[in-house]
């Protein structure tokens, strides 16, 4: 009886998948490294309109890295990325904006791309490019790197509601990086304040006596002025405020740039002429906000306005009271 004899060899041998094979590598002189944003002290005005840019730093380090700064063998479906690491999330009009520990305050992360990689860095974090074109590609799987392919980056505080004061306070990162291999930069943000300003108004009803004017003192005939007085509104602001006035009213039927009617419970009314307001030798446009500057201190802060009858036609003589009223704004 014959036997059958078997003979076999049983072998163990390794299985490497690609993307345990897969390297990423910087030439000399060009690590993955970042840099520090910092806003360092930003001003938002009170009375500035939601969804204002209160700050913005602009960044194109990674984007300026030459043709070549890395070198990947990964495979053929690489990506690049940005991505936010550690970042609290705020949702402003469908937005995704970062909290700064600040109320009423977010930051915007602006990744526009360029050249090849323009328009493919939008929406939430993380921002994709699959198969991004534009730098060198080996063959498949190999590809040098270029800092295009991520481009420049825009940080902005913006206005989401009524805003506080305090130091910004950003927890995490915005990177920039191969997904699943290597990291190519990294903004942290660093120590910055925001300071909300306005001013407060020292007295909110200001007579100004027009005295007597005798109808001879119109020595011009319709167009000219008598009874010039200067008067003042006065505040006390905080440093950096962009201070505007709004003066309203009763405009003059003869349509005269800043030209207020007489007011009618006066009796009996003057007729043939209006009172005039003005800032610089300027007629004011009643209804439109006048800036008058920005307060370089904290502390008082006086705008100068001037009132003066102007003739409008043949003079009558009577009372010849009026009234305005002024709408202080910080934008």
């Amino acid at each position: 009886m014959k036997k059958l004899l078997l003979t076999g060899i049983f072998c163990v041998s390794a299985i490497y998948s690609a993307a345990s094979q897969a390297t990423c590598t910087f030439v000399s002189g060009t690590p993955t490294d970042g840099e520090t944003i910092r806003f360092a002290n930003a001003v938002v005005q009170r009375d500035a309109p939601l969804g204002s840019t209160i700050a913005s730093i602009a960044s194109n380090t990674i984007g300026n890295r030459p043709l070549g700064f890395m070198h990947c063998t990964i495979g053929p479906a690489y990506v690049a990325a940005w991505v936010a690491e550690g970042m609290s999330t705020v949702i402003y009009n469908g937005e995704q904006l970062f909290n700064v520990g600040i109320p009423g305050v977010a930051m915007r992360v602006i990744t526009p791309g360029v050249q090849g990689s323009f328009g493919k860095y939008i929406g939430p974090f993380p921002r994709l490019y699959p198969s991004p074109q534009g730098c060198q590609l080996n063959g498949a799987g190999d590809a040098n790197y270029c800092g295009a392919l991520w481009g420049p980056v825009t940080f902005q505080l913006v206005k989401i509601g009524n805003t506080g004061s305090g130091t910004i306070a950003i927890a995490g990162s915005i990177a920039t990086s191969v997904p699943s291999f290597t990291y190519t930069y990294r903004y942290q943000f660093g120590a910055s304040t925001v300071n909300s300003v306005a001013c407060s108004v020292t007295n909110t009803s200001i007579p100004v006596p027009m005295g007597n004017i005798n109808r001879n003192q119109f020595t011009g005939g319709v167009g000219s002025g008598a009874g010039d007085r200067d008067f003042t509104v006065n505040l006390n602001c905080d440093a950096s405020t962009r201070v505007n006035i709004m003066l309203e009213g009763t405009a003059h039927s003869s349509g005269r740039p800043g030209m207020l009617a007489l007011s009618p419970s006066s009796f009996p009314i003057a007729q043939g002429v209006g009172l005039e307001l003005s800032r610089n030798g300027t007629p004011v446009t009643l209804g439109q906000p006048i800036a008058t500057g920005t307060a370089a201190a904290a502390g008082p802060y006086t705008i100068t306005l001037h009132a003066r009858y102007v003739q409008t036609a043949a003079i009558v003589p009577g009372q010849a009271n009026s009234t305005a009223n002024f709408t202080m704004t910080y934008n």
